[in-house]
């Protein structure tokens, strides 16, 4: 099964089907059953999601599709899985990109719990961190991962990231 996701859709017509896609990111996400591909469409999306386990996020190539997590104000990522055990999550084909300007954006994509399973490739992350007023530096992480096996990370593309490692 798929969900289909188009930000162009301004018709009021939305039930995730290919004729009347949603027009966010996030609700595809939450109506997705487990196994479920979420096509997106190209475009950019200001979203910051919240992921679940047993879902694929197709984007249409990191070249035309891009989430940006900019909007979400201090202390947000661009994607978040929550802190329960996660596992079968694919991301594939997105540029992801989220610093905030007078704000504070954390990073791509962040999960603190454990994983498995999980996909990222074909992706772009694009200046992802903050700027640290206190420190006078940049900091912020691209991929923030805590535990994860039977995982891979497959050609992916991080530029512009200003963390600092001291």
């Amino acid at each position: 099964r798929g969900v289909y996701v188009d930000g162009t859709n301004t018709s009021g017509v939305e039930d995730g089907s290919y004729p009347n896609p949603y027009n966010t990111i996030q609700e595809g996400i939450n109506t997705a059953a487990a196994g479920d591909t979420i096509w997106v469409a190209p475009g950019t999306y200001m979203e910051n999601l919240l992921l679940k386990s047993d879902i694929r996020l197709q984007g249409a190539g990191a070249e035309v599709t891009t989430i940006d997590g900019s909007a979400g104000g201090n202390y947000s990522y661009v994607m978040t899985i929550p802190d329960t055990y996660h596992h079968d999550i694919t991301i594939d084909g997105f540029t992801i990109t989220g610093t905030c300007y007078k704000g504070i954006c954390n990073g791509g994509l962040y999960a603190t719990m454990d994983l498995s399973a999980i996909t990222i490739s074909n992706n772009i992350f694009d200046t992802i961190g903050y700027y640290d007023t206190y420190d006078r530096r940049w900091n912020g992480l691209a991929i923030h991962l805590f535990v994860i096996d039977n995982s891979t990370f497959h050609n992916n593309i991080i530029i512009n990231n200003q963390l600092e490692l001291l």
